[in-house]
């Protein structure tokens, strides 16, 4: 099993840890004569790859696993070590699965590698696929880098990110398009994505991962750190140009509630397990008199853009499900649990 398949959490309890990058990492990225400056040119004509900021590292994902990292190892940020994780098989092409990048020679090699490691990953996930982490990378690119991002209402900061026993699928801001122009006032939203009806229930299902989030919110000074670290990460993707928007404005951090949304990808509308378990969640702690508000994620007609006039309440994503299941039945399906 590839390890970055579960990744690492910061080992505390206390305040969320940045993942912002260093300014001498960014400029290896940003700049013409960069180090790293290739990767970001080869990044930014691949739309299948998405880079998670780490801190001191860069995570190159495809199809939601790790196709490499990318470690800064000296201050100045002019060496770094690159790793794919050997788990996910050998090819010839592939002679080491880690290197010391310190010229620009090196990192050609890396990037020659790519269409191998992919192939790889391809070969892997075909054994053992990760759907949910696989669409949590759609997500962020149909939000972040497709056609329509600059349209949308969310952009993801960050995804797979671990603190402690915390565990967030998906950091994303909220900033409106019709604010955009006139101010940088946003809104956090914790994104928990769930794929197939099967993954609703059980230890990190629909009801456990609810409790699980609003329970860390409420923690003293967990909002605004966590908003901190999605601004930091939303800043530096923008300056990056990985964020397709046009007003590339710094946003600072807000105070305004945070969102919990749930993304839910493929429900059986004929299923009535989804509706029994939302009218077990008690409404009184999530409304917009509370300090943390629920919404349920609906595309428009299809797609993963994420907009404002599709987010529903709780009730309002109730009534939709039951009239989805009332609708499949009236056309003779016969539901999955039945």
């Amino acid at each position: 099993m590839p390890t970055d398949d579960v990744l690492q959490s910061d080992s505390n309890d206390g305040p969320f840890q940045p993942r912002a990058l260093s300014e001498a990492f960014v400029r290896a990225l940003e700049n013409e004569g960069g180090l790293l400056h290739p990767l970001l040119t080869y990044f930014k004509s691949d739309h299948t790859l998405m880079m998670g900021l780490r801190g001191t590292y860069v995570n190159v994902y495809y199809r939601g696993g790790s196709l490499m990292k990318v470690a800064c190892t000296s201050a100045a940020c002019d060496r770094f070590v690159i790793t794919f994780d050997p788990n996910y098989g050998e090819h010839p092409a592939v002679p080491t699965s880690s290197s010391v990048v310190s010229e620009a020679h090196d990192l050609q090699l890396w990037l020659e590698r790519i269409p191998y490691l992919k192939l790889l990953m391809d070969r892997f996930f075909a054994r053992r696929p990760k759907q949910e982490r696989e669409f949590q990378q759609l997500v962020a690119r149909e939000n972040n880098q497709s056609v329509i991002s600059n349209e949308t209402d969310y952009f993801i900061a960050d995804i797979e990110y671990a603190h402690g026993s915390a565990r967030f699928d998906m950091l994303a801001i909220r900033w409106l398009t019709k604010d955009r122009k006139f101010t940088n006032r946003f809104r956090l939203a914790v994104i928990e994505m769930k794929y197939g009806d099967g993954a609703l229930e059980g230890v990190s299902g629909l009801a456990e991962h609810l409790h699980a989030l609003e329970e860390t919110l409420r923690i003293p000074g967990a909002r605004q750190a966590l908003t901190q670290v999605a601004v930091d990460l939303f800043n530096q993707l923008t300056r990056l140009g990985l964020v397709n928007i046009r007003q590339k404005k710094q946003l600072e951090v807000s105070s305004d509630a945070p969102e919990i949304v749930f993304l839910l990808a493929n429900h059986h509308p004929g299923a009535s397990r989804l509706g029994q378990l939302l009218s077990k969640v008690d409404k009184t702690r999530f409304s917009p008199d509370t300090d943390t508000e629920l919404k349920f994620a609906v595309s428009s007609f299809a797609g993963y853009g994420m907009h404002k006039a599709c987010m529903y309440d709780l009730g309002e994503f109730s009534e939709l499900v039951a009239n989805l299941e009332e609708r499949y039945r009236s056309k003779g399906g016969v539901a999955p649990d039945e």
